[in-house]
């Protein structure tokens, strides 16, 4: 297989690296007769991407086998290598040649630069298997869309740090919000929600109530790929349990589907939370009569952290340290005068008498 491609496919192509990249530890190349297939899964098996793209993506496209594809499997590491920065490769690269030769030894990768810069890079192939996730568009009976810019601005008000959200859908709005399942305490978490009419929608097509559990982070590497051009995203989908394919068509140059997994709600049992002592309970409290328990606390001389705690300090002796700093006045008594007595023998001579009092 060997095919060419122009600078502005190439602005595409390094962000399908990167985005296959983010998601698996390995990319795999099918070379089709009429299509350059590339996809990855990721090692929980949460989400499977899968780009194809057409002979009109490419300057040249030639597959000389054309009874079976050739498939090849490389590292997302080593692809980076080639691709690392997006900006550079946007203002370098006029054209990419990609050749996989029939022995499946190596993919040879050429970048040819401005000011006649070419480099070349040869990446070893992994031993290959076949990966691949049965799915059809068209069997999936309810199906919305929008601009990317829609669903990037609604994602904005969840944090990065969230993992799953759920999508309830109904024939006239929808909501999202985070899904919470792993702590003792859901009602101490935070929840966000929002609302979203179906007029913001450029499509719409839900006829029953249906609640999505999916993963947030991969659905933002499918954001984040489609701000390039603000590509318009289908979300297409059954039931709570079933994949759900979000898919990018920019026709005639390309195809991208997300095949997200969902989690089915109705079968997670949540975790009990933990009993609520009455004294939190505002059914059984009034507020205005309650009393905090006081707790006896041992306290120590030596862990003094109040003023008011240096009787010494701040002139009078409080009634509750008066005992213990008698006592500490008679064990160190040598240490609270002005100077050492002259009536002490000692083989020391002072040095440097007490100053004047004034």
């Amino acid at each position: 297989m060997k095919c060419a491609l122009p600078s502005p496919s190439v602005r595409i192509f390094v962000r399908v690296i990167h985005a296959l990249a983010k998601l698996g530890d390995y990319i795999y190349f099918e070379a089709e007769k009429e299509q350059l297939v590339i996809k990855t899964v990721n090692s929980s098996r949460s989400v499977f991407v899968v780009f194809k793209l057409s002979k009109q993506f490419f300057i040249s496209y030639e597959q000389k086998t054309i009874a079976l594809p050739q498939i090849c499997k490389l590292s997302s590491k080593s692809l980076l290598t080639v691709f690392r920065s997006t900006s550079l490769i946007d203002k370098s690269v006029e054209t990419c040649l990609i050749t996989m030769p029939s022995d499946m030894s190596e993919l040879a990768i050429q970048l040819r630069c401005r000011f006649g810069v070419v480099r070349s890079y040869n990446l070893n192939i992994v031993e290959c298997d076949v990966v691949d996730v049965p799915y059809s568009r068209s069997i999936l009976p309810f199906h919305i869309g929008a601009s990317s810019k829609t669903f990037s601005e609604a994602v904005l008000n969840f944090r990065n740090t969230i993992d799953e959200v759920t999508l309830v859908l109904e024939p006239t709005k929808i909501a999202i919000k985070n899904y919470v399942d792993d702590i003792q305490d859901p009602r101490k978490a935070i929840h966000t929600e929002l609302s979203l009419s179906k007029d913001e929608f450029t499509d719409y097509t839900c006829k029953q109530s249906v609640d999505l559990t999916f993963n947030l982070k991969d659905f933002r590497v499918l954001l984040q790929f489609t701000e390039l051009a603000n590509y318009s995203i289908d979300l297409r989908f059954e039931t709570s349990g079933d994949p759900i394919v979000a898919s990018v068509d920019y026709e005639p140059l390309f195809t991208a589907d997300f095949v997200l997994a969902t989690l089915d709600v109705t079968n997670v049992t949540q975790p009990t939370p933990p009993p609520i002592r009455d004294a939190l309970n505002a059914s059984n409290i009034n507020i205005s009569s309650a009393k905090t328990p006081q707790t006896q606390r041992k306290r120590y001389p030596t862990s003094i952290t109040n003023s008011e705690d240096y009787p010494m300090e701040n002139g009078h002796e409080s009634p509750s340290q008066s005992v213990i700093v008698k006592k500490m006045k008679r064990i160190f008594k040598r240490c609270f005068e002005t100077s050492f007595s002259q009536r002490v023998q000692s083989n020391e001579h002072i040095l440097a008498l007490d100053s004047d009092e004034d």
